[in-house]
């Protein structure tokens, strides 16, 4: 905040100008006092510059026409316009807080929950518009304001358009008017804009707020940043940000689609997704990480210890940091210093010298107790002379305390393995689970692909006749989650295929999940369905397993079929 006008404070009609907020492209904007109502409000003058532009002018009164024609909690409230000695102002309500670029820069944990119910605030304000007709044109994160109180706003209708008039398109005149980070490709190209556009400008905002980057970008500038845009197929959000919900990936990239007509089609379709996605997601954390700070590989101590203490709670973190800084470094120091103490202490407890002899050499008679115990025909078989000498031995080992009692362990080892082991099972047919699926199907019980029986996906890509020429893809999952964890040793995939038809660029992967545990990716097929089954077999280290979760692409309809997790009971 500072006052960079030359004549701050200033008087422009009965509204007392007290500071600059902000500037942009067509005009700065003040936070002053209302001297008849006696409140504070927000007034967004016109460059000087520009009033003489008579075209620039109009826009200016026609933002105001189209901004107050809305009035919805999730939009900036636009009081009037006010015209005095020359000078054109919209005078709107003052909201405190950060607008939403500025909310996702801090380095910081946000919940899931928390930034989806962002996304469909955003998309509440854009139903409102919509459903008057207008298309925003420039919604970016600039745009979006965060109010201390956490209502969402969304402000500047300086590009707003009403569907299907062309009535004052700055467009006729060739200028390509928005943010071309946030452009849609029709808008790009001139072309008619609808709700569909905005949507676009949306998903590029989700992507954001969800990955930390933008999908398009280019350090070569706005020309090559546009032809990504209208070209290039952004990246999978879901390989950026493993914590991100299949659904929410699936919607991202429609909502990202080059055309508008496989996009979603309106704001209420996309709002009705997020809440499904709300309503069966965990409440996941995520950290939104400044470019400059991705590549820094360790932490310092100030950031660990304020780490430490922020996951001891909220309160603890809050006194951390109103702590004068000479009590935090030596508290940071008195950290260090017991760490190293503790170090130090555990490390001189080591056993005594003798302890490792004494170690390889019950080891060394375990391998000797299982030769001895388990002799080979040969060894039967040995001459006279030799049997003398074994019985030395086995006098000698009958001696040592460690032997005789590796001796019994291996006995007993040697029993257990005797034993039968149980068969392999399919646990979904013994154990509960929940099984959620990216198109939210649901599968009368037993019936499903992880208990014999089977499921199609993107049935819709029957309907595209131009789907090979365009390649259009889809992307999926099916996930299962055991009420509790068990051990698994393999999981058959007996189908997933497209039958006959081409698999090229897409791809099936199988991921596990331990309680509490990430995803673990055990297979990965590309450019190749599964035709016949595929067996991937666990280890230890990845049990016990509480999900399993199988992704894919595909451009043709895709079958699930006969999926068995399998572990003993």
């Amino acid at each position: 905040m500072n006052k960079t006008a030359d004549a701050l404070p200033r008087q422009l009609g009965p509204y007392r100008l007290l500071e600059q907020l902000g500037a942009g492209g067509m005009g700065t904007v003040y936070r002053a006092e209302d001297s008849l109502l006696d409140r504070e409000v927000a007034v967004k003058v016109l460059h000087p510059h520009l009033l003489s532009n008579s075209e620039l002018r109009a826009r200016f009164a026609r933002e105001a026409r189209l901004h107050a024609s809305i009035n919805h909690p999730n939009i900036v409230t636009l009081y009037s316009l006010h015209e005095e000695n020359g000078e054109l102002a919209l005078i709107m309500e003052m909201v405190r807080g950060r607008n939403l670029k500025e909310y996702l820069s801090a380095p910081r944990p946000l919940t899931m929950d928390h930034l989806l119910r962002i996304a469909i605030a955003i998309l509440k304000g854009l139903a409102a518009a919509h459903d008057k007709g207008l298309v925003h044109r420039d919604l970016k994160p600039a745009n979006i304001l965060i109010a201390d109180d956490g209502q969402v706003k969304i402000m500047d209708f300086g590009l707003a358009k009403q569907h299907g008039n062309h009535e004052d398109d700055l467009t006729q005149s060739g200028a390509v008017v928005g943010s071309y980070r946030y452009m849609a490709p029709e808008q790009i190209m001139h072309e008619e804009v609808d709700a569909r556009t905005d949507l676009y400008a949306f998903g590029i905002v989700l992507f954001r707020m969800m990955t930390g980057i933008l999908p398009f970008d280019s350090s070569g500038g706005e020309f090559e940043i546009m032809e990504k845009q209208i070209r290039e197929q952004p990246p999978s959000p879901l390989e950026l940000n493993p914590a991100i919900p299949h659904a929410l990936n699936h919607l991202l990239l429609r909502l990202l689609a080059k055309k508008p007509e496989d996009r979603p089609q309106n704001c209420a379709e996309v709002i009705a997704r997020l809440e499904q996605i709300l309503q069966s997601e965990d409440d996941t954390h995520i950290t939104m990480i400044s470019a400059s700070s991705r590549h820094k590989d360790q932490a310092s101590a100030t950031t660990i210890a304020s780490g430490l203490l922020t996951a001891a709670g909220t309160k603890a973190s809050r006194r951390w940091r109103h702590l004068p800084a000479s009590w935090q470094r030596w508290l940071i120091a008195a950290v260090v210093v017991t760490l190293l103490i503790s170090w130090w202490l555990t490390g001189s407890q080591q056993p005594p010298e003798v302890a490792a002899p004494t170690v390889k050499q019950a080891h060394q008679a375990i391998a000797q107790t299982k030769t001895v115990s388990r002799p080979e025909p040969a060894t039967v078989q040995a001459s006279a002379d030799e049997q003398p000498r074994q019985q030395t031995i086995n006098k000698s080992r009958e001696k040592t305390p460690v032997a005789k009692k590796e001796a019994s362990v291996a006995a007993v080892t040697h029993k257990v393995k005797q034993r039968p082991r149980p068969a392999l099972v399919a646990l979904t047919a013994h154990h509960a689970y929940r099984l959620r699926r990216s198109d939210f199907s649901r599968s009368p019980a037993g019936q499903d692909e992880f208990s014999g029986g089977s499921h199609v996906y993107f049935e819709e890509l029957r309907d595209y006749a131009l789907k090979k020429r365009l390649h259009t893809f889809k992307t999926g999952h099916s996930r299962l989650t055991f009420k509790y964890p068990h051990q698994v040793e393999k999981i058959v995939i007996g189908k997933a295929s497209v039958g006959d038809a081409d698999f090229s660029d897409a791809w099936i992967r199988l991921f596990v999940r331990r309680e509490h545990g990430r995803w673990q990716q055990l297979l990965e097929r590309k450019d190749e369905d599964i035709d016949h089954p595929a067996t991937v077999t666990l280890t230890p280290e990845m049990n016990p397993v509480k999900e399993v979760k199988l992704t894919f692409k595909s451009a043709e309809p895709l079958e699930l079929a006969d999926i068995r997790i399998l572990g003993r009971n």
